[in-house]
């Protein structure tokens, strides 16, 4: 892809003349013949050369190639359209007005570069040299007032310095001796709180060790009240033991003695009625017969001996059971003796248990209240040495307080000497600047007057002729895209735009709803890339050139869309530049290669010059036009050119006299 700058060869009229020329340093060239012709105008085109890519297409989008309130919209949805119809246009109004306005300031910029190169008179000369001996005697001046503000600022300035070093000194001196009694405060902090937390350790252990202790006092009287109250238990199981022993040995005693009074009893009626039968057998009595008697009277005996005996055994039989009662009575009082052992030992586990009880929370209770003694007095020795830190800490902040304001009023004296010190230097030096500028103006317009025409001024002027020659462009530019024109035949299939309607400007329009969007089945685009540093001269409208490959017909389009966005080739962003095809008979298979040149610029009628008649002196582009008596250089910018001439865009009218050799 390249940039072709086209110049027609322009129309010569030739003088032969010696000629001279003035270089850059003021050194006068003798050029011994020189030959002259007239600046001609010819029509210069400015193009972009790339390759693209030919696609069909349905739809052909088109959009205002600059912004404005729409004014007419002739077409309707649907309406069949040839290639060149008006299909939209916005207000020309402010378009025109702005390019009037662009040219005016053109005119009046071209006005001034024409002033610029006329002659300078003698009389302009020699009060240019009064002018530099002013500006010579101002210097002076300036430079020896600078010299006095300079050494009465530095003097001042020492002053407020040494205020401020002193300001510092004390008030370091002062943050120093406050962060000592913080540190100081800090440590005392430290150990109180240590050796408080010790104190306060203790007295928690104190408390633990009454707990335990006390507990271990309840544990035990508890135990023995358990075991008093076991053995109340086994007195109780034991002696009734005994008791029911005793009481059954009594009632087998008793029961014993019953048997034995019945057997005597038993015994005694036997004896008797062996009385009776004895008595039967009285001597006196015959009958019965005496043996017999004998032997009731030895049966009356056998009984009374085995009553005796019997009543011996009950006698016996009594006392033991006697003896089992008492052994009763003995069980008895044996088991209630035992039990109220117990019982009394129970009482005595009880009264134990309370008082171990009463103990542990007297005991607990005296500790937890020398533990809050303690707490409270370590926190009342915390606070106190808190407080003494605290007032350390408030004395070092006041202390970096007044540090710092009386270092802040010290430095803002500084500052303010400092600042009327380099006012009163800046305001003494700005004057002998001004003096230096006025005088080296003076002596450079002497020079330049010495010389001729200024060629800085004429330079300086010429940029302001540039600049309003591209607001021209541009403004010109807006006025020819307003109008939107089919570029192919087809039907409107969209129309998104009305009357009263406000365009944006290229680059913030909506990319998805194009003003007006035709129908053309045959259609074709051609698409290609253009670099960043070019791209900016590309815009919607431009007339666009295109040969596809293998043909060496040339087909017209024109551009439609300009990519928002670049995309990053071989290193190089480019931006995708779509041209629509008017109709052609050829056969344009997708996705072809073409080539294309877009036209970005036309000028129908530029100065044009051969490319000897353009002299580069230094930085200046400078062409020889005929002066008082011998030629003389002007400057002038240039624009587009090639191997014929070159395009003269400022400085130079059509018909003016140039040297060309």
């Amino acid at each position: 892809m390249s940039v072709v700058r086209r110049a027609l060869t322009p129309r010569r009229r030739m003088i032969g003349v010696a000629t001279l020329i003035v270089s850059a340093t003021g050194t006068v060239v003798l050029m011994p013949k020189a030959v002259f012709q007239t600046a001609g105008t010819d029509p210069v085109t400015e193009t972009i050369q790339l390759t693209g890519s030919v696609q069909p297409v349905s739809e052909t989008p088109l959009d205002f190639g600059t912004g404005g309130e729409v004014l007419s919209v002739p077409v309707k949805e649907g309406q069949m359209v040839d290639a060149g119809t008006v299909l939209a246009s916005l207000d020309q109004a402010p378009l025109v007005s702005q390019l009037t306005q662009a040219q005016g300031t053109l005119g009046t910029a071209q006005a001034k570069v024409a002033q610029d190169e006329l002659p300078v008179p003698a009389e302009t000369l020699a009060g240019g040299l009064g002018t530099a001996a002013s500006a010579q005697d101002q210097l002076n001046s300036a430079q020896a007032a600078l010299l006095d503000t300079e050494r009465t600022t530095q003097q001042d300035v020492g002053v407020a310095q040494q205020a401020a070093a002193a300001a510092a000194a004390a008030g370091n001196a002062a943050v120093a001796a406050a962060q000592q009694q913080v540190s100081a405060a800090q440590a005392n902090l430290a150990d109180v709180v240590l050796a408080n937390q010790e104190a306060v350790a203790g007295a928690q252990i104190a408390v633990a060790q009454a707990q335990q202790q006390g507990d271990a006092a309840v544990a035990t009287a508890k135990a023995q009240l358990v075991a008093a109250q076991a053995a109340v238990a086994d007195a109780q199981r034991t002696g009734q033991a005994n008791v029911q022993a005793a009481q059954a040995t009594a009632r087998a005693d008793d029961a014993t003695v019953t048997a034995d009074q019945r057997v005597v009893a038993a015994d005694q009626a036997k004896l008797t009625a062996d009385q009776k039968t004895l008595a039967n057998c009285n001597p006196t009595h015959v009958t019965p017969a005496p043996a017999q008697c004998d032997t009731d009277q030895q049966t009356v005996t056998a009984d009374q001996r085995q009553i005796t005996a019997d009543q011996a055994t009950v006698t016996t039989d009594q006392a033991s059971a006697q003896s089992a009662h008492a052994a009763v009575l003995r069980a008895q009082s044996q088991a209630q003796s035992a039990v109220d052992l117990a019982k009394t030992q129970v009482i005595t586990a009880q009264v134990a248990l309370t008082t171990a009880t009463a103990a542990r929370t007297t005991n607990v209770l005296a500790a937890q209240n020398a533990l809050a003694q303690e707490v409270a007095r370590s926190k009342g020795g915390n606070d106190q040495a808190q407080v003494v830190l605290t007032a350390a800490q408030s004395g070092l902040q006041s202390a970096q307080a007044a540090l710092a304001s009386s270092v802040g009023t010290a430095q803002a004296t500084l500052g303010q000497a400092l600042a009327r010190a380099q006012a009163s230097n800046d305001q003494a030096q700005a004057t002998v600047n001004a003096a230096k500028v006025a005088l080296q103006n003076a002596q450079r317009t002497v020079q330049a007057l010495a010389r001729g025409p200024i060629p800085q001024l004429i330079a300086g002027d010429q940029k302001g002729v540039d600049a309003a020659q591209a607001q021209v462009t541009v403004a010109q530019h807006n006025v020819d895209a307003s109008t939107i024109v089919a570029p192919v035949r087809g039907f409107v299939e969209h129309v998104n735009t009305f009357v009263g309607a406000t365009v944006s400007a290229p680059g913030t329009q909506s990319k998805t709803n194009h003003a007006i969007v035709l129908y053309t089945p045959g259609a074709f685009t051609v698409t290609g890339p253009v670099s960043d540093s070019q791209i900016g001269r590309v815009r919607l409208g431009d007339k666009v050139s295109v040969v596809p490959a293998g043909s060496t017909t040339t087909i017209a389009g024109t551009v439609i869309q300009v990519s928002p966005a670049a995309t990053v080739r071989n290193g190089v962003p480019m931006y995708d530049v779509t041209a629509t095809l008017r109709p052609t008979d050829l056969n344009l298979p997708p996705a072809g290669r073409a080539s294309m040149t877009i036209t970005v610029r036309h000028t129908a009628a530029a100065v044009v010059v051969p490319n000897g008649a353009l002299h580069k002196i230094g930085q200046w582009n400078v062409v020889m036009v005929p002066g008082v008596g011998q030629p003389l250089g002007r400057l002038v910018t240039v624009g587009a050119s090639d191997s014929k001439g070159v395009e003269i865009t400022g400085g130079l009218a059509p018909g003016e006299p140039i040297v060309v050799k």
